[in-house]
């Protein structure tokens, strides 16, 4: 995917890359590459430590004023998202459950364009039909099944008042069961 993000757009809300990949077995992973250098005037991506280590969530609506998706991942209460300052030619490596997203672009110059391949495991048997069709490295067309939604998604909770992920059942982004 090759993203513009031009002097005054909005950013994307956080998000987990699987969370629409729905790769299955397994998960997904992505290399962002950046085509211009990215701060936080230009609207440099955001990441949330840890979250790598989450189970794929239930989403929520994210703000329009600020968001070019609808949806975003929410984050238990103490946490947030860090910047992510790249140059130009710098590539960041991430796997399919990290929380990420990027800020809207304030600066009154400055594009923060960058280019990212999204990767699924050799075992992936079904991934959303939005992604296909699938290529392996040689170029030959992988055949998945269309996902019917991924696994569950979890939702946050509070136990003795600690943060904690309860596996709600609903599948992402359908509002139906598993």
């Amino acid at each position: 995917m090759l993203y513009f993000k031009p002097p005054g757009a909005r950013g994307q809300a956080l998000h987990q890359d699987n969370f629409y990949l729905q790769a299955q077995p397994g998960s997904c992973a992505a290399a962002w590459l950046a085509l211009d250098d990215c701060d936080e005037e230009n609207g440099c991506m955001q990441v949330v430590p840890g979250s790598h280590k989450w189970p794929i969530l239930c989403a929520k609506e994210a703000d329009a004023n600020s968001s070019f998706t609808n949806i975003t991942t929410p984050l238990p209460r103490n946490t947030q998202s860090v910047p992510v300052l790249m140059k130009a030619g710098d590539v960041l490596f991430f796997g399919g459950a990290l929380v990420h997203g990027s800020f809207p672009n304030t600066s009154p110059t400055r594009f923060r364009r960058s280019l990212i391949g999204h990767y699924v495991e050799g075992q992936t048997t079904e991934l959303t039909r939005f992604d296909q069709p699938v290529l392996r490295m040689d170029g030959e067309e992988l055949f998945l099944n269309f996902s019917a939604g991924g696994g569950p998604c979890g939702v946050w909770t509070e136990q003795n008042g600690t943060p904690q992920v309860e596996m709600s059942g609903q599948l992402p982004g359908s509002g139906a069961s598993a």
